[in-house]
C-alpha cells in the first residue's frame, strides 16, 4: 500500500510539473519548452531540501504543498512564501547542488506561486498531516539595507537603444563602474553618489490612483504576514501600503513573498533616452556613443556569438585592460553623460512578475 501511495504521489508531482510548464508558455513567461523545463527542474530540485528543513517527513513537496492549498489556501500561500524567504536566505551566490543558483530556484518558486494562485488544483491528494512552522513572516528593512542588498543590482542593468548589442548607443554600466572605481577616490565617490541619487528618485506608489513618494523619504519598509508591504516615511507617524501599477495606469496593492520580488521599473525606457532620434540635441550622449564605437570595433571573431554574461566579462576584463588609458581619459565626458541621464531617468517600484510580463510584452511588440 505504501509503495502504491508513493507511486501515486510521484505521478501527481510529474503531472503538476507538466501543467506548470504549459502555464509558463501560455502566460508568455517562457518563450520555449526548454526554458519552461529549466524552471520546472529548478523548482523540483529546490523544493525537496527546503521542505525537509520544515519537516523531515515531507518526501513529495509539490503534492504536500498542493494538499495544504486545497484544504487551507491561506496557509498554503504562507508556506510558499516562507519557502521563497528560505531560498533568499541561502544567498544569491550559493549553488544548489543539483541545478542553478538559489536565486534561480527562488525565481522558479515565485512563478509557481503565481501558477497556484491562478490555476485551480485538480487531482486526488490527501489532506496534509505534517506539522510545519511558518509563523515568522514579517521582515523590516531600512533604506540603506534595501539600497545595498537589493536596489543597486536592479538598477544597474545594461541597456541599449535597439536591443542589447545593436543600435546607436550602448550603455555598458558594469564597464563604466570599473572605469570609475579603478581611477581615484574622487571618481569612485562620484559614481557611488550617482547611483544613490538614482535610487533616491525611485517612486513608491501609495494608493490606487498612483500617487507616490520618493525613496529618499522612506524610513522603513515592512513585509507583512498578509504579503502586503507597509511603508513608513520620514516626518510621518502613520504607515501606508505599497501599490504596483497596472496597465490602465491605476494601481493595486503589491503582494510579495520577499524583498527580492520587488522590482524597479524604468517608467521611461533607457533605450528611449539613449536613442538620439527621440531626443533633443542637448540630450545626446557623446561619451556613451564613443564607448559604443570602441566596443563595436572589438577584434574578436566570436563577439557576435558570445552569450550575454561572457560579453559582460570580456568588457570588464580583456577590453578594459586593452583600453585602460583611453577609458580613464573619458571620465570627464562620462560624468557629463551620466548627469544628463540622471536628469531624465524615472523609476518606480513594481511587483516582479508584473514587471517581467510588461517587459515580455514590449519585446514581443518589437
Amino acid at each position: 500500500m505504501t509503495k502504491e501511495l508513493n507511486n501515486h504521489k510521484e505521478s501527481y508531482e510529474e503531472s503538476r510539473l507538466i501543467r506548470f510548464k504549459q502555464w509558463l508558455l501560455d502566460k508568455d513567461i517562457c518563450k520555449s519548452t526548454r526554458s519552461a523545463g529549466s524552471y520546472s527542474s529548478r523548482l523540483k530540485n529546490a523544493l525537496k531540501p527546503m521542505c525537509k528543513e520544515l519537516n523531515k517527513e515531507i518526501c513529495y513537496p509539490i503534492e504536500f504543498i498542493d494538499s495544504v492549498l486545497i484544504f487551507d489556501k491561506e496557509k498554503g500561500l504562507k508556506l510558499l512564501y516562507a519557502l521563497t524567504r528560505l531560498a533568499y536566505q541561502k544567498g544569491k551566490n550559493k549553488k544548489n547542488s543539483k541545478t542553478g543558483t538559489w536565486s534561480d530556484c527562488r525565481t522558479a518558486l515565485n512563478r509557481y506561486i503565481s501558477f497556484c494562485q491562478e490555476e485551480e488544483i485538480h487531482g486526488n491528494v490527501q489532506k496534509y498531516d505534517k506539522e510545519i512552522n511558518i509563523d515568522k513572516f514579517t521582515e523590516n528593512w531600512e533604506p540603506c539595507t534595501i539600497e545595498k542588498k537589493v536596489l543597486r543590482n536592479k538598477i544597474l542593468k545594461r541597456r541599449k537603444s535597439e536591443g542589447r548589442y545593436t543600435g546607436d548607443v550602448y550603455y555598458p554600466i558594469e564597464l563604466i563602474i570599473k572605469i570609475f572605481h579603478n581611477s581615484n577616490d574622487h571618481d569612485k565617490k562620484f559614481i557611488d553618489n550617482w547611483f544613490s541619487k538614482n535610487i533616491n528618485k525611485i517612486k513608491l506608489l501609495i494608493d490606487k490612483e498612483c500617487n507616490s513618494k520618493p525613496f529618499e523619504e522612506l524610513r522603513t519598509l515592512t513585509l507583512c504576514d498578509d504579503y502586503t508591504v507597509s511603508l513608513n516615511f520620514k516626518n510621518s507617524d502613520s504607515e501606508v501600503k505599497l501599490y504596483t501599477r497596472l496597465e490602465n495606469d491605476h494601481a493595486t496593492l503589491m503582494k510579495v513573498g520577499n524583498i527580492a520580488n520587488i522590482h524597479i521599473d524604468h517608467t521611461i525606457a533607457i533605450s528611449n533616452l539613449l536613442n538620439p532620434n527621440q531626443l533633443n540635441h542637448d540630450y545626446n550622449y557623446p561619451a556613451f556613443k564613443k564607448l559604443t564605437e570602441m566596443i563595436n570595433s572589438v577584434n574578436n571573431n566570436n563577439w557576435e556569438e558570445m552569450e550575454v554574461n561572457k560579453k559582460k566579462t570580456y568588457l570588464k576584463n580583456t577590453f578594459y585592460k586593452e583600453n585602460e588609458d583611453e577609458l580613464k581619459n573619458m571620465i570627464p565626458s562620462l560624468k557629463c553623460d551620466l548627469e544628463k541621464l540622471l536628469d531624465k531617468v524615472k523609476y518606480e517600484m513594481m511587483d516582479g512578475l508584473a514587471n517581467i510580463k510588461k517587459s515580455n510584452k514590449k519585446n514581443s511588440v518589437h
